[in-house]
């Protein structure tokens, strides 16, 4: 996948087109201080219009770097501009942005294929065509709701392609990880100043803040962050937990390393708060595995590091946790309120009542439309068409918004039992794979890197009975992009490819 940038295009042809772009990025940033004249909602979409632009110029693993910070602020765009349907499918224009670009590469200037494909490209093939043949189900709502739903089962699975083709070596692998955690120290931070102060600290940003808090009235705040829903910061805690015991445990600067573990009593005194308990459940699990796995696998100075640094990080956990704790908890009585739910993830009785009718809803699914519901009739796509739905169903099963709060509740619903097995079935091979690959990995650190990858993903599904797990970003641009990089590291040793 060679980039423009890399090519030996005209030179001043791309320095004039920089320069114009970049004048539009000036002119949006200055046009903030003029809201009376620009709205905030032109000022984000020339931004987005800008890093689209700039994603055409630049190689495809920095504009994949670049995309994966953007996808950190997404959720707050899309509420400062009251839900643009533009910035609300943001990330999938840049996606198809990058994939038009290689695709204008590969076929119309003639600039040779890969020789090596992913793996499961029959499999994806497959998928994608059951998705296209749902826009022919007797339930469909339209073409327009049709395509809208490319956004959860079409463009971020494209990802797992870029993951494959990009992830050369340790080093380009690893830089792929910072937007991550740079994504997770912004929410920290912002998540724990919002606990500290409570709903005032949003609701003057715009009233979209004020609607989506309605739906959770009777509990305590949970912070945004810079996501979309309550309690959303913690999200991106946990999709970068096991890159920063990655980094913590590597080899490194000591200074380095101890910054980052500070993130970890950070990001858990966040999500203590968030109360998406499923998050911090996620967290146990992912951790238990890569701290098993790392000590099974790993020898030398590799474990060595980890007998360590694991200690090292639960004393400071223990240190720091009771300070954080009463700090936060004086500030707003609620923030106890929080805390109690979040920790009722521990309560097994409450949580197996709370998941109670899942296995229900999935059968109930199953025998209502076996081959889908048609496309958009769930999540928040559903909740866009819910007046369209209402309006054209006489079947009052059909009608509203199909609430599944399960992975494949979601996906049953949307493509149905054979869409819903197809995509099961690459998910779990993507994860044996993975597995896989822990043992052929050529030395220790790049073992610990595959564990990583390992880990994370597996904590991101089994979060799907209580979730839609990686049907919706940022995990689902998540799984796919590191999903296929999983895939790449187990051939490392064996065969370099551009």
């Amino acid at each position: 996948m060679q980039s423009v940038w890399e090519s030996s295009e005209n030179h001043s042809k791309r320095y004039i087109t920089i320069a114009g772009f970049g004048l539009l990025g000036l002119l949006s940033f200055f046009a903030g201080f003029y809201q009376d004249a620009i709205t905030t909602r032109l000022i984000l979409m020339l931004l987005l219009a800008c890093l689209a632009s700039l994603f055409v110029m630049i190689p495809d693993r920095w504009a994949l770097r670049l995309m994966f910070l953007y996808l950190s602020f997404e959720g707050m765009a899309k509420l400062l501009t009251g839900y643009n349907p533009v910035i609300h499918v943001g990330m999938d224009l840049l996606m198809l942005v990058l994939t038009a670009k290689c695709f204008i590469l590969l076929v119309v200037r003639k600039r040779n294929f890969p020789q090596h494909y992913p793996p499961l490209v029959g499999l994806f093939i497959l998928h994608f065509i059951w998705f296209f043949i749902q826009f022919a189900n007797p339930n469909t709502l339209g073409i327009v709701p049709s395509l809208a739903a490319a956004k959860i089962y079409i463009t971020m699975n494209l990802l797992f392609a870029y993951g494959f083709y990009l992830a050369n070596d340790p080093k380009e692998l690893e830089i792929f990880f910072y937007p991550w955690i740079i994504g997770a120290v912004v929410n920290i931070a912002l998540g724990l100043y919002q606990a500290h102060i409570g709903p005032l600290s949003v609701l003057g940003l715009s009233p979209s803040y004020a609607w989506v808090l309605q739906k959770y009235e009777g509990y305590a705040f949970r912070p945004f962050g810079t996501s979309s829903q309550p309690g959303g910061a913690g999200m991106f805690v946990q999709l970068s937990f096991m890159f920063v015991l990655y980094f913590v445990l590597s080899k490194g600067p000591a200074i380095k390393r101890l910054l980052l573990a500070a993130i970890i009593p950070l990001g858990i005194m966040l999500l203590l708060f968030c109360q998406v308990r499923v998050l911090l459940f996620k967290i146990i699990i992912g951790t238990s595995i890569f701290v098993f796995l790392n000590v099974f696998y790993l020898q030398g100075r590799a474990r060595r590091r980890l007998l360590i640094g694991i200690p090292t990080i639960a004393g400071l956990m223990l240190v720091s946790m009771p300070f954080l704790t009463q700090f936060w908890l004086t500030a707003r009585d609620e923030n106890v309120l929080a805390m109690e739910r979040t920790l009722s993830v521990f309560d097994v009785q409450r949580i197996r009542e709370s998941r109670s009718g899942t296995l229900d809803r999935i059968i109930t699914f199953a025998k209502m439309v076996p081959f889908g519901a048609g496309l958009s009739r769930t999540g928040s796509a559903g909740e866009v068409f819910a007046k369209k739905t209402t309006e054209k169903e006489s079947d009052p099963f059909l009608r509203g918004v199909l609430f599944t709060d399960n992975f494949w509740a979601s996906t049953i619903a949307d493509i149905g039992i054979p869409g819903s097995f197809i995509l099961t079935l690459i998910v779990l091979i993507i994860l044996l794979r993975a597995f896989r690959g822990i043992r052929e990995c050529a030395d220790s650190q790049t073992r610990l890197l595959q564990i990583t990858l390992f880990s994370s993903l597996v904590m991101l599904m089994f979060g799907a009975w209580g979730s839609e797990a990686i049907l919706y970003n940022p995990e689902a641009a998540f799984f796919w992009f590191f999903g296929g990089a999983a895939q790449r590291i187990r051939i490392w040793p064996f065969e370099k490819f551009e």
